[in-house]
């Protein structure tokens, strides 16, 4: 059995920007966000940007919790497909959504830019595929409304993807530079620093919220540290824990990642593009800026794996086990890249809803409360689009909020993907 060090690979060995303190005294700030993750650090980027007075404030330091079990990686379809969205929420919505999240990428990457920290960012081409003929048609007739669309894409066969790829691959879509990857943990400790030094955000670290009280237009919210920060407008940010208010969640899924030691080169791998296997519940690979390989899976990509062995041997054990069959699938597509050796890894737990898109926006029953529910992994994207969303919101400007609204019809269908 491989041996695996069982701590995040972005946090491990890396020393935060800065630290901050845990909140010592009352405060009064216009916008409150709660959650120290790269969603927050987004959120309360831009809202300090545009002037408000900000506080953040986080029960880990900066960059812990989901952010640190993330994968870095950002995809203009946020692994939805446009066919079945369209079926979801409408064809125009389905593609005014998928252009949301490409405008989405060129603000992240705008953003990563004028950070004085390297963060890892790099576009990538986006490969999503199936290994073998079982999706019928399905690939091609994407690829063709994708391209109908206006989207940059090329459809790819066995013959296509022959020379490309040195792993199976029956039908394939090519996003041509409608991906990235970077270092998720680096770019929130940057985004905090830059917003602290820049536009005054005031952050307060391992200050956990209590309690949260809305009376008379205003949100009081008690803390850990038996202190008290009053605001107007209070931004929630803190991942799965807002589906105890919005009950809107469908189910949750377990993520498992391994990242390796680095290896010389790519052979079979052309452009280190970034890999969606969709057969089943798929799986993604990404390469990093020191050459190593990067694959995760959700808890039911091993559904093979014998229950009856697992309850025998322990959740220990049967952890291990997928880690070694994510190992097992590197080496399988891989067979060219020699000495591939695991260096870490880890899982982590996610929320998702029935028709796999975000929450975002106010709900009637909580005023002055902004939500910003992921559904799936954390995500860049998802909350560039948020921050542009809530700002408007917040300035009682023109916004378009039906497509993520908490009150929209389709989070009451049955999920997309059978999920």
């Amino acid at each position: 059995m491989r041996k695996f060090a069982s701590t995040p690979f972005w946090t491990n060995g890396a020393k935060p920007l800065c630290q901050y303190p845990w909140l010592a005294q009352n405060e009064r700030c216009e916008v409150l966000v709660l959650g120290g993750g790269l969603t927050g650090a987004v959120l309360a980027y831009h809202f300090a940007a545009d002037g408000a007075d900000v506080c953040l404030l986080t029960r880990t330091p900066i960059g812990y919790g989901a952010t640190a079990y993330g994968t870095g990686i950002m995809e203009y379809d946020n692994n939805l497909s446009l066919v079945q969205l369209g079926k979801s929420i409408g064809k125009q919505a389905a593609v005014d959504c998928l252009n949301r999240y490409c405008d989405a990428l060129d603000s992240i990457e705008t953003l990563c830019d004028s950070l004085d920290t390297d963060v890892g960012f790099a576009r990538r081409d986006a490969l999503s595929y199936t290994p073998s003929g079982d999706h019928g048609d399905f690939f091609h007739t994407e690829y063709l409304i994708r391209r109908h669309n206006g989207f940059d894409v090329e459809y790819l066969d066995r013959a296509a993807a022959r020379d490309r790829y040195s792993f199976p691959l029956e039908d394939g879509i090519l996003s041509k530079g409608l991906a990235a990857e970077m270092d998720p943990y680096r770019f929130t400790q940057a985004l905090v620093q830059k917003a602290s030094r820049e536009f005054g955000l005031r952050c307060y670290e391992m200050s956990e919220a209590t309690a949260i009280a809305l009376s008379d237009g205003r949100v009081t919210v008690q803390t850990n540290t038996h202190q008290t920060i009053r605001s107007d407008k209070l931004v929630l940010a803190t991942g799965m824990s807002q589906n105890d208010y919005l009950k809107l969640f469908s189910g949750k899924k377990a993520v498992f990642t391994v990242v390796t030691e680095p290896v010389d080169s790519f052979p079979g791998y052309d452009g280190r593009t970034i890999l969606r296997n969709d057969a089943g519940s798929g799986f993604h690979v990404r390469t990093t800026p020191d050459d190593r390989l990067i694959i995760s899976g959700s808890d039911s990509l091993f559904s093979g794996v014998d229950r009856r062995f697992a309850k025998l041997s322990g959740p220990v054990r049967l952890t291990e086990l997928r880690y070694e069959r994510l190992m097992k699938m590197l080496d399988e597509m891989f067979c060219g890249i020699g000495g591939i050796v695991p260096c870490h890894c880890f899982s982590g737990t996610y929320g998702y809803t029935a028709d796999m898109l975000p929450v975002i926006g106010e709900h009637e029953d909580y005023q002055n409360v902004y939500f910003c529910m992921e559904s799936g992994p954390e995500n860049a994207l998802t909350a560039e689009i948020a921050a542009d969303l809530l700002m408007r919101l917040y300035h009682n400007e023109p916004y378009e909020l039906k497509l993520f609204s908490p009150k929209r019809r389709s989070l009451a269908r049955r999920a997309i993907f059978g999920a």
